[in-house]
């Protein structure tokens, strides 16, 4: 490589230098180049010794460091363009000369030959594509971070902040194919973080019995959605059954189901995680599908679906008419239908979250962890790679959940009161320990009460004995209100203190339960 500045005549015949600097050097193929440098000679030299390394990478067949992508990027486009011409630098390298939009569709060509579904492709490059419209980027160079993070948060003013990342998302992926593929040395925008996303609502779960309804009730329905009552109630029953998503069950055909074996099969080119996907089947959902897929070739769709946007509309309605029957089941009832109108059941909008089709998804979850499922074959069901997704981001708990588990919990009593409880005040085990010594005379007391209160017949047939001597008369009238005394004493009552009146309770050897000195009890 040879620098030198040219020389001339002017038009007075003078032999004069140019101003700028020029190059000398012979290319990879053996043609030589002349083209001018700059105006200083040291900057000229650095170009030529950077020309120097692009043709060595050439004959070796090297791809250029980041050092030299760096200074490629920074070319003037004049240059960069006779670089290309050259074929020292590669086209698809350059990346300041060439529009964003040649490079987009070069991305989704390698988008494509990823294998991806053509609804994620068209997704990618429109969003990355909204993006660098509404910023004005039109080459590489002009990318700039800030201003790309100022558009992502004005986007936040027509959709959510967590939709808004996915566009920032989608540039990154865009600027990280770019670096990888050499068509650039750094993603200018790998700094930005996505903002927060506030979660605006939850998904709440289906009960046991607002399914079995919404079954019911749907397979019972006309035709809808371009899809019967049944089709429908089929289609809610395999997404409750399995957690398939909407997006994976509108990729579903007739080959995909195994129904000797039970079994749906999904492709990693559906899947959210890109992976093959096998679940097990119910026999009664089999047994649905059997009269479903009757007369239907084996590549034909297994659901004839409405537009995404739509889906969730349809179990909205079907919920609404579902809801409005369980209401009219109770119109002749003011007081019940009142105390349903105030309920949730079977609404789309309830206190733990909102009603939509993905919401089928987190009631399997939820239904799994109910029924006591190992939580590691709860997460392979769902096919997440986190158990912490499964547990806490879908699974839900029922009111009905949490009401018996409050219940079942053990009593807080101590064990004297747990055994009144059980026995009740009157039953003399209950008594404490340190009126043991009074038990024996209030048992005696309280048979000598019942002997009192018995009928005079009763009492002359089983006490003999005492109709015949006043003093033993006397005597055991004594002891019966000494009994009742200790009875009630033993216990929360506490009997006044009596005497005996001097006109004796017994008459001619009858006992006069009237004329016991009782007075009434109260409490103390």
């Amino acid at each position: 490589m040879r620098i030198f500045r040219a020389q001339y005549r002017d038009r007075g015949g003078k032999t004069r230098k140019s101003g700028k600097w020029y190059l000398d050097f012979v290319d990879h193929i053996g043609v030589r180049h002349r083209m001018p440098g700059l105006e200083n000679k040291r900057r000229t030299e650095d170009l030529g010794r950077n020309i120097e390394d692009l043709v060595s990478c050439k004959v070796s067949g090297q791809q250029p460091d980041v050092v030299l992508q760096k200074w490629i990027e920074g070319l003037p486009s004049r240059l960069l363009k006779k670089l290309i011409e050259w074929d020292l630098v590669g086209a698809h390298r350059a990346a300041a000369v060439q529009g964003l939009k040649l490079h987009l569709e070069d991305f989704k060509q390698h988008l494509t030959s990823k294998g991806l579904t053509k609804d994620h492709i068209d997704k990618s490059y429109s969003r990355t594509k909204k993006v660098f419209e509404g910023c004005g980027f039109k080459s590489w160079s002009d990318i700039s971070g800030s201003k790309l993070q100022r558009y992502i948060r004005s986007l936040t003013d027509d959709m959510s902040a967590k939709t808004a990342n996915y566009y920032l998302r989608e540039v990154k992926s865009f600027c990280r194919w770019m670096v990888q593929d050499r068509r650039a040395s750094e993603s200018p925008i790998a700094y930005l973080k996505p903002m927060e996303a506030v979660q605006t609502y939850t998904r709440a779960a289906l009960s046991p019995d607002e399914i079995g309804r919404l079954l019911s009730h749907t397979e019972a329905s006309g035709r809808a959605y371009c899809m019967t009552g049944r089709q429908r109630a089929t289609l809610y029953r395999i997404a409750l059954e399995t957690g398939l998503r909407a997006g994976e069950l509108r990729s579903l055909k007739v080959s995909s189901f195994d129904l000797h074996n039970r079994m749906v099969s999904l492709s990693g080119q559906h899947t959210k995680n890109k992976k093959a996907a096998t679940l097990p089947l119910r026999i009664e959902t089999v047994k649905l599908l059997k009269v479903q897929f009757a007369g239907k070739l084996p590549d034909a769709k297994a659901f004839r679906l409405p537009a995404r946007g739509r889906m969730s509309n349809m179990l909205k309605d079907d919920l609404a008419a579902a809801r409005k029957k369980w209401l009219d089941e109770v119109l002749t009832d003011p007081v019940a239908l009142a105390d349903r109108e105030k309920s949730d059941f079977l609404s789309d909008d309830k206190d733990g979250g909102k009603i939509d089709f993905h919401s089928l998804r987190t009631s399997f979850a939820t239904l799994l962890a109910e029924a006591g499922v190992n939580p590691k074959t709860a997460m392979q069901l769902m096919r997440h790679s986190d158990i912490n997704l499964t547990m806490k981001t879908y699974s839900r708990s029922y009111r009905e959940s949490e009401v018996s588990a409050i219940d079942n919990l053990p009593s807080f009593d101590c064990p004297d009161t747990q055994a009144e409880k059980r026995t009740g005040t009157d039953d003399m085990s209950a008594v404490p320990a340190a009126a043991a010594d009074r038990t024996h005379d209030s048992k005696e007391g309280e048979n000598r009460l019942a002997i009192c209160l018995a009928t005079p017949d009763t009492f002359n047939q089983s006490q003999p004995d005492l109709t015949r001597d006043e003093a033993g008369r006397r005597s055991f009238c004594e002891s019966a209100v000494e009994g009742l005394k200790t009875v009630f004493s033993g216990g929360n009552l506490r009997l006044p203190e009596v005497g005996l009146e001097p006109t004796p309770c017994c008459q001619d050897g009858i006992l006069n339960p009237a004329r016991l000195p009782i007075p009434p009890l109260r409490l103390r």
